[in-house]
């Protein structure tokens, strides 16, 4: 049975219809039906009677037009979604829990809503509205997979069957911890966890890119043909369990024993090239090596570039700043140098900004001269 979203905007019917439309060309998979806004008591009355036609909602980040009837929500989203959850958890009119999406078109966007930090924990997925056709297949991903996610945690509570793994080494023990003190908690706040502590991430799950990266390979410049073949060579180091099908990732800790176990050497202490020789001779592939940039000392890559996902160093990264309720097993973000010298300083670590500053103002006085 297909997903259902409600989507609601302050756009004419006509272009939010397109908008869903646009979202719903697999309909056997997800279905987004299109609603202009309401005022606050017809808005939250309409959910609670239709809660069984939908698995989750978007909602517009800005809701200031007049609707067909010439109302203006008198609301913002970041209420409705608050009143949403505690509705939820009260389990009164609302009986069942669902993810909550935010949209928006504004071209000032992430720059205003990245500083509205205490409205970050109400939604589970944020996007522009410009990703809804550049990225049109991944985020129908992930709106899909959001829906069966929370239908998956709300029957089960067991982290080791969630993330589908026998092996308990596999998983910080603070995030046991945190399953086998919180089996209680609403769905929402434990979906949110998993996606926002151990799923998006870098920490006991990797990203592709940051695969590529600790294998040493290429995918950036799009000419290696044999990633594919090799993704299904390294298949059982692939995550599997929830919110896997929105979100690839590959666990760190499988990609050690699948390393070892096939080239007895630990994967750290070989340079890019010899990882990619190693898996091009023992698996016949024809895959590239990321080449070493000017600005660059070494390729011994383990991490990536925050903003580029292009290979790094260690020794070539810059520190990226981070949140201060960072979970503990999640990973460092870095830039590389080049990157670091155009982004704002607030961007950097503390740790960082003497050397950044430096290097900037002796690139400065060498243009000047």
């Amino acid at each position: 049975m297909a997903i259902n979203y409600y989507y609601f905007d302050d756009d004419p019917k006509p272009t939010i219809s397109e908008t869903a439309k646009g979202l719903s060309i697999f309909e056997d998979r997800l279905k987004v039906n299109a609603f202009q806004h309401e005022k606050w008591d017809d808005q939250v009355s309409f959910i609670i009677e239709q809660q069984d036609s939908f698995d989750g909602l978007i909602l517009d980040w800005s809701l200031n037009n007049k609707n067909q009837k010439g109302d203006i929500a008198n609301y913002n989203v970041e209420a409705l979604a608050q009143q949403l959850r505690r509705l939820i958890i009260e389990n009164d009119r609302l009986k069942k829990d669902f993810p909550i999406v935010l949209c928006s078109a504004n071209y000032r966007f992430n720059e205003v809503f990245c500083k509205e930090v205490t409205g970050h924990d109400l939604f589970d997925a944020i996007y522009e509205k410009d990703q809804f056709d550049s990225e049109q297949s991944v985020v129908i991903n992930q709106l899909e997979d959001l829906a069966n996610g929370y239908k998956i945690i709300s029957l089960e509570k067991a982290i080791e069957r969630l993330l589908n793994t026998t092996a308990k080494e596999d998983i910080d023990y603070r995030i046991i911890d945190f399953f086998e003190n919180n089996k209680e908690a609403p769905t929402h706040e434990l979906a949110r966890f998993l996606l926002n502590s151990v799923i998006k991430p870098t920490g006991i799950l990797i990203d592709e890119y940051l695969l590529a990266s600790r294998l040493g390979i290429d995918i950036i410049s799009g000419r290696n043909k044999d990633w594919t073949s090799l993704l299904e060579i390294i298949d059982s180091t692939k995550y599997s369990g929830v919110f896997s099908k929105g979100w690839n990732r590959w666990w760190m800790s499988k990609l050690d024993v699948f390393w070892e176990k096939t080239f007895e050497k630990s994967l750290g202490s070989l340079n890019g090239n010899e990882r990619v020789m190693l898996l091009n001779e023992r698996f016949n592939l024809n895959l590239d090596s990321y080449k070493v940039s000017k600005d660059d000392k070494n390729s011994f890559f383990w991490v990536k570039c925050k903003k580029t996902n292009r290979p790094l160093a260690l020794e070539d990264a810059v520190l990226a700043s981070s949140d201060y309720l960072q979970a503990p097993w999640v990973e460092d973000e870095y830039y590389s140098l080049n990157v670091a010298l155009r982004e704002d300083i607030s961007k950097i670590h503390p740790i960082e900004k003497d050397r950044i500053k430096k290097i900037k103002a002796n690139y400065t006085s060498t243009r000047i001269k």
